[in-house]
């Protein structure tokens, strides 16, 4: 099953729920190496083998806004606030790059 499983998800890229839960549910560590093995085919195929960093400096959560579904808010008083010093935001933009 596993293996049918692995060459149908590696063949359309599609998988219905069962099938994805039986491959969330594997316990035995020669099965998670199949699967760990197939979705690096995946990988390969679809992307290559580069692997790109994305993301974000937060260079503080000091905010002006008051949305009520943001842990972040300006009333919310038990934040702990910061703000990064200028020359460790360049100097995480230039590693990020």
């Amino acid at each position: 099953m596993l293996q049918d499983i692995l060459l149908k998800a590696e063949k359309n890229g599609e998988l219905n729920l069962d099938e994805a839960e039986f491959l969330l549910r594997l316990e035995k560590e020669d099965e998670i190496k199949q699967l760990f093995d197939s979705a690096y085919r995946v990988k390969v195929a679809n992307v290559g083998k580069k692997v790109w960093f994305r993301g974000i400096v937060e260079f503080s959560n000091i905010c002006t806004k008051d949305c009520l579904y943001c842990g972040i808010r300006k009333s919310n008083k038990n934040v702990n606030r910061f703000t990064i010093p200028e020359q460790e935001i360049i100097d995480s933009a230039v590693w990020s790059w």
